[in-house]
């Protein structure tokens, strides 16, 4: 230690002295001391207890997961305050019988310490367990993290109350603030190393300036130390060159906010089929990858079936595609699988070329014939006397499909036809209108006695222009009831554009005819169970149809329509009701549609 440096330490010990936070000691223990240079240049001390800490009995006590705390505070709140306490460690007192433990050497001689010494292994755990315990009544909006305290709030007067919660909470336990690092009422601070704000959390500016700043590895010690800080190794060529630099500038220009997953949808893992466990791809995520999944009740989707089915017929022949890491599951599987196929092959049937054992006398000179070399069999086909050959050039080439673009949201395309005439019920209904959702398939289905063009225009504005509002298109054939002056009227006056779909091709409006399809037999069945009283049970069969799960959406209508699951008499009553408040459920119902509707557009694309 140089002269200037002993001068330094003199110094801090007798500041330490001064303050009654060190004491001599004659202590059996004597850790070292050294110095460290501060970013303002300035120095600290510090004692390295590496083995003390080796024989010290762990305290268990959990510090907050910095994840879970962020993603607590980007929950959209505008007001924050940071507390940050002085010298947080010192503000707690050792027990007597345990401070000679913390005994450390200097130039100047043997001290130990009368406060939470740092570098001691149970030192964040003592002081987070006494922060716990003190803000323990303000956990609803209070976040510790050791001596970083975060005080958030939706509105200005809450935040008012927050504070006057948790300031006399400090104050009554003595514990100190410094003034200089503390942060009151503002709508972004700086957190556990994020940038936190009524937006969302992002990294700080420190941490992305220190990202731009980072060098690219020329020598391999520089690559090592980078590849070592990653979560797992890789060879480092040209593309990594230029994924890094592309990094760099996407740190720049693109918005760094952190999203987190929410608790309130479901998570959908898509893996292989395997009745061991689950397959990684090159064992980097084997933290989770080898272990089985904690509950089993898992949804299986059968989108691959149809592959499944070509495996009924001939047997095929599978061929593996090339594999540059081959699995190391493979010999366990082989292990565990092989009794099993053992098993199998000694009770199957052996399989035998199929060979011609006796040739009717009539047929032998044909057998001789065609087996001689010059017979000239090039085409196989070419010998055949009957035949049936799929003739490939006279099929014609079949045009470019134009499918009606996805709509991006509800009641923005609707489909409508008419479905009768019926036999007339007692009330005089014989028709039934269909109009229908392109988007969310939301199906309504009205009874009526006529087909005319009026009826059309009445019932369309009043059961469903009236309720949903107007669309932008809507889409129907060009039967008289809705190609005519009085729908065309209506059109420009409200303002919605009236597609008709071609003459004689009910493809163009094929959604609307799968649906004719379903509900005609419906309603035949009702004309004779109910009396002819068709026109009275044709909602609940609407309903059902409504919240049944779609094939192509993934969802119900109702739950694209409303961003909920119905409420059915056949649920249980729920034994309390709770209220939530309207700004929450708005915002909560919002979130759902927007996360739902998303999904359904994109298995609408890819149907």
């Amino acid at each position: 230690c140089t002269p200037t440096k002993q001068e330094k330490m003199y110094k801090i010990i007798q500041e330490l002295l001064h303050f009654g936070l060190i004491r001599p000691s004659d202590s059996p223990y004597a850790a070292p001391a050294m110095l460290v240079a501060k970013h303002d240049g300035t120095w600290r001390m510090v004692v390295d207890y590496k083995k003390l800490n080796n024989i010290t009995i762990k305290d268990n006590y959990p510090l907050p997961n910095i994840e879970q705390v962020i993603q607590l505070l980007s929950g959209g709140y505008n007001f924050f305050s940071k507390l940050d306490m002085k010298s947080g460690f010192c503000q707690i007192l050792i027990k007597e019988e345990d401070k000679f433990k913390t005994a450390f050497i200097t130039p100047n001689g043997l001290f130990e310490w009368n406060v939470l010494a740092q570098g001691l292994k149970n030192s964040p755990p003592s002081f987070q367990r006494v922060m716990t315990d003190i803000l323990s009544t303000c956990r609803q909006f209070s976040l510790v993290y050791i001596d970083d305290i975060a005080v958030y709030s939706h509105l200005f007067e809450e935040h008012l109350n927050h504070l006057t919660k948790v300031l006399p909470a400090l104050f009554k336990h003595n514990f100190q603030l410094n003034p200089v690092k503390c942060s009151i009422f503002h709508q972004q601070i700086d957190y556990l190393s994020h940038t936190i704000s009524e937006h969302g959390v992002k990294p700080t500016n420190e941490q992305v300036q220190a990202m731009i700043k980072l060098r690219q590895p020329t020598k391999l010690p520089e690559a090592n130390k980078f590849l070592g800080a990653l979560p797992h190794k890789f060879e480092w060529g040209a593309s990594q060159s230029q994924a890094f630099s592309q990094l760099k500038q996407l740190l720049i220009t693109s918005p760094l906010f952190l999203d987190f997953p929410d608790d309130n949808y479901p998570i959908i893992l898509t893996t292989d089929e395997s009745e061991i466990g689950i397959g990684g791809r090159h064992n980097c995520l084997a933290d989770y990858l080898s272990r089985h999944p904690i509950q089993n009740n898992e949804e299986i989707f059968d989108e691959d079936y149809s592959i499944s089915m070509l495996f009924q017929g001939k047997p095929p022949e599978t061929v593996h595609a090339p594999v540059n890491h081959p699995p190391v599951i493979g010999a366990i599987v082989t292990r565990s699988k092989m009794k099993q196929i053992q098993q199998q092959q000694n009770e199957n049937d052996k399989i035998t070329p199929p060979t011609v054992n006796d040739i009717p006398s009539s047929s032998s000179k044909d057998k001789i014939k065609h087996s001689n070399k010059s017979s000239s069999h090039l085409i196989t086909s070419n010998n055949f006397d009957i035949t049936q050959i799929k003739l490939e050039h006279r099929t014609k080439k079949p045009d470019r499909l134009n499918p009606i673009p996805t709509p991006k949201g509800p009641f923005q395309l609707i489909c409508i036809d008419y479905c009768g005439p019926f036999k007339p019920t007692p009330r005089g209904n014989q028709y039934v209108l269909y109009i229908t959702d392109y988007f969310t398939r939301w199906m309504t289905a009205i009874v009526l006695p006529d087909c005319s063009a009026q009826t059309t225009a009445q019932t369309l504005f009043n059961n469903y222009i009236c309720q949903y509002g107007v669309p932008l298109a809507i889409l129907s054939d060009q039967g008289t009831h809705f190609k005519n002056q009085l729908m065309e009227s209506i059109a420009k006056l409200i303002g919605y554009n009236h597609i008709f779909s071609s003459v004689y091709h009910p493809q163009s409006n094929e959604m609307i005819e799968r649906f004719k399809a379903i509900f005609v037999p419906q309603i035949v069945k009702l004309q004779d169970l109910g009396n002819n009283n068709y026109d009275e049970f044709l909602s609940p069969v609407v309903f059902v149809y409504n919240i049944g799960i779609h094939a192509t959406t993934k969802y119900s209508p109702f739950q694209l329509q409303f961003g909920r699951e119905p409420r059915l008499p056949t649920n249980e009553p729920s034994s309390s009701i709770t209220f939530n408040k309207p700004n929450d459920y708005y915002v909560q119902l919002k979130k759902n549609l927007l996360i739902i509707q998303q999904h359904a557009r994109d298995n609408i694309i890819r149907r």
